[in-house]
C-alpha cells in the first residue's frame, strides 16, 4: 500500500493483547510489538491504531506490558482504541498518552479527538 499511495496515507491496526480467532496470545507481546513498531518506522506510515486491551473487552493489559513503549517508539500518530469515553480520551490526551483516541462511535481516523480538540503532535 505504501508503495502505491505513499506511507503518509497508510496506517496499520495492531492488537498486541487481543485474542483473535482462538489463537494463543504472544508469550512476549512487549518484545514482539516493540520490534514490529520499530520495523514499521521504515515505511513512514501515517499512524498506528492500537487496541488497548482485548477488543470490545477489558482494557487491562496483562503482564505489565506498557503500551506507551509503542507510542514512544513510533514516529507518526498513535491512535488508541477500546472503551474510551470523552472523559477518558481527554485525560489521555492531557497526559500525552496518545495523539488520538477512538470510540466505537468514531472508528474513522477523520473523526478523532485530535481533529476536534487540536492538531496532534508527531
Amino acid at each position: 500500500m505504501g508503495g502505491v499511495c505513499g506511507g503518509e496515507r497508510v496506517g496499520i491496526r495492531l492488537s498486541p493483547i487481543a485474542p483473535v480467532n482462538g489463537a494463543d496470545l504472544d508469550s512476549d507481546p512487549a518484545g514482539t510489538y516493540a520490534c514490529v513498531v520499530e520495523r514499521l518506522k521504515a515505511f513512514q506510515l501515517a499512524y498506528i491504531h492500537v487496541i488497548e486491551g482485548a477488543t470490545q473487552g477489558p482494557r487491562e493489559v496483562p503482564g505489565g506490558f506498557d503500551l506507551q513503549i509503542l507510542r514512544r517508539s513510533f514516529n507518526g500518530l498513535y491512535m488508541a482504541n477500546n472503551g474510551y469515553d470523552l472523559r477518558l480520551a481527554l485525560e489521555a490526551r492531557r497526559r500525552n498518552l496518545r495523539t488520538s483516541s477512538l470510540s466505537a462511535a468514531s472508528a474513522s481516523p477523520t473523526l478523532t479527538l485530535s481533529n476536534v480538540y487540536g492538531s496532534a503532535r508527531r
